[in-house]
């Protein structure tokens, strides 16, 4: 069966914050073989990812620090908390159109309910033993070619 897309000829900027740096060589590893039009910016921590956000301190230039459209978010990353983040982002007018997509190690129902709550896009448990390769290919293909994301303000 052939399969038809409408894909976007705009460059998709991805948000990750991730403090695991093993994690975000695998991830970005991940994203060179599967990338198209895709840009995949990465942030250490809580308060980085608030900077990167808002275009503070390092991040001033909007041309390094581009609005992104689809952020995916550890939750415990060190500084801010990323529930903390997600809530930031969720009760700011200008950015809670980004589809945030949890991406954490816990698969704790606390967790889970908590992201939800605050408005959280989707939960995905990293996978435990490699994978990562089909996961991001299968949340690429969602979220970037089947489902269409907000439009810039």
């Amino acid at each position: 069966m052939n399969k038809y897309y409408l894909t976007s000829k705009k460059t998709i900027n991805l948000l990750l914050i991730e403090d695991d740096i093993d994690q975000v060589e695998i991830i970005k590893s991940a994203f060179d073989i599967i990338k198209e039009n895709e840009n995949l910016y990465v942030v250490y921590d809580g308060q980085e990812a608030l900077d990167f956000l808002y275009n503070r301190n390092k991040y001033s230039d909007k041309n390094k620090a581009p609005r992104p459209d689809l952020i995916f978010l550890d939750i415990r990353i060190p500084k801010i908390h990323g529930l903390e983040v997600l809530r930031i982002i969720k009760n700011d007018p200008d950015l809670k159109k980004i589809p945030v997509i949890i991406l954490s190690g816990s698969d704790r129902d606390v967790d889970i309910a908590k992201s939800y709550e605050l408005g959280a896009n989707s939960y995905i448990c990293k996978p435990r033993h490699g994978g990562f390769l089909r996961l991001l290919s299968d949340l690429r293909e969602y979220w970037i070619n089947i489902c269409t994301l907000p439009p810039d303000d």
